[in-house]
């Protein structure tokens, strides 16, 4: 049977798999705590592990997606993400919503990098305009997910967050069956062998300004996905707010990025890759420092303000980064982009779990850890400036 090709509007809604799976159940934390009688930092590890499996996935998929087709891994990521949100939905204990999160997250992946590899399949080299459309509809269902969940949780239980997720992940399966074909000729398949991709990550770890680059996207990185995960029991837990305006609350955090994308798409081809970082960096140190200086009086726009700043400066600081880390090789940037992400998720997981044994009911502990990345931030921009201004004789 010779299905059409996929329309944009399908693999934009495809792509809306991981952000709702990753961000519907934060209002819910406090009460999975409660209704499964587990510490809090116990529902955190589904959060944090959703994290590290999104790393992992994106090594895993990028060659299966080269190997075997876009259709077949897009079908079976579903397939996961289908089965772990109705674990995660039923689950009677914690080990059985962690192990459904993980699985969800696992073929949320596949929604992440299938749809975006189809649509260059499908428009060559006149996707850069559909894939930033479909970023700006990611951030706009990252930013919504939350007031979802929130009210998904006002009128029913914390269940439905996954019950949402397990319908949107049946609709699409059937969606796709029917109207997504393979995008990818079997002319131009290939296979990768780990001596392959040994070779092509070997090249990318002994090359200082692409791990400089990464450096950059992940530690800022970790002050969002620390905020996300530590603000449903700050807010909802500690400050007593409810879960509809914690979701509201975190539409602004995500009105910070957008900003940031604005800018950085206004500005970067003016500036620079590295002008661009460089202009907003002391924007991004001047949020958490205002926030270390608010800690001991916590509140909701005491920390809300400053995570603003922070989350415009991130927005504006992760895509010339990303732009950056991959033009240090041309000669492999499907490895670079699979392992930026790798590292992002996996690193920002690891954090975002040592975050909840530091929690202390004030925005001092996330300050803190967020000031700490940042320092990492600038002493990988200042590397990756000064090498750019030498001959990169490890791309050689």
């Amino acid at each position: 049977m010779n299905r059409p090709l996929p329309g944009v509007a399908l693999l934009t809604l495809t792509a809306l798999c991981w952000p709702l799976a990753l961000n519907i159940f934060l209002p819910a934390m406090p009460a999975i705590a409660e209704s499964l009688a587990v510490p809090y930092t116990s529902v955190q590890t589904a959060f944090s592990l959703s994290l590290l499996t999104l790393g992992i996935g994106q090594v895993v998929y990028g060659p299966l997606l080269d190997r075997y087709g876009r259709r077949p891994n897009l079908l079976g990521g579903l397939v996961l993400y289908i089965v772990g949100s109705g674990m995660a939905m039923l689950a009677t204990g914690i080990d059985m919503l962690v192990a459904g999160r993980a699985l969800q997250a696992f073929g949320a992946c596949a929604t992440m990098v299938a749809p975006r590899a189809m649509l260059r399949d499908i428009l060559k080299g006149n996707a850069a305009r559909a894939l930033s459309r479909m970023a700006m509809v990611l951030s706009t269902i990252t930013a919504l997910a939350p007031t979802i969940g929130g009210l998904a949780l006002t009128y029913f239980s914390w269940r439905s967050t996954f019950g949402i997720s397990l319908l949107l992940g049946l609709v699409l399966f059937a969606w796709c069956w029917f109207r997504a074909g393979e995008t990818l000729p079997d002319s131009e398949r290939r296979t990768v062998t780990m001596a392959i991709l040994a070779q092509e990550y070997k090249k990318l770890l002994v090359n200082p300004r692409y791990l400089s680059y990464v450096a950059i996207m992940t530690f800022t990185s970790t002050s969002f996905y620390s905020f996300l995960a530590m603000s449903p029991r700050l807010f909802i837990a500690d400050l007593g707010v409810s879960p509809t305006n914690f979701g509201l609350c975190t539409i602004g955090m995500a009105g910070g990025i957008l900003l940031g994308n604005t800018l950085a798409t206004r500005q970067v081809m003016r500036r620079g890759v590295d002008g661009m970082i460089g202009f907003v960096l002391p924007l991004s140190t001047a949020g958490l420092l205002v926030m270390l200086a608010l800690s001991p009086w916590p509140g909701v726009f005491t920390i809300l303000i400053p995570m603003f700043v922070y989350s415009t400066a991130h927005g504006a600081i992760f895509p010339p980064a990303y732009a950056g880390s991959l033009e240090v090789d041309p000669r492999v940037v499907g490895a670079a982009a699979a392992f930026s992400g790798f590292v992002n998720f996996v690193v920002v997981g690891i954090l975002t779990l040592t975050l909840a044994q530091w929690h202390d009911g004030t925005g001092f502990p996330l300050a803190v850890l967020c000031l700490c990345g940042n320092l990492i931030v600038w002493s990988s921009f200042l590397l990756a400036r000064r090498l750019r201004r030498v001959p990169d004789r490890m791309a050689a």
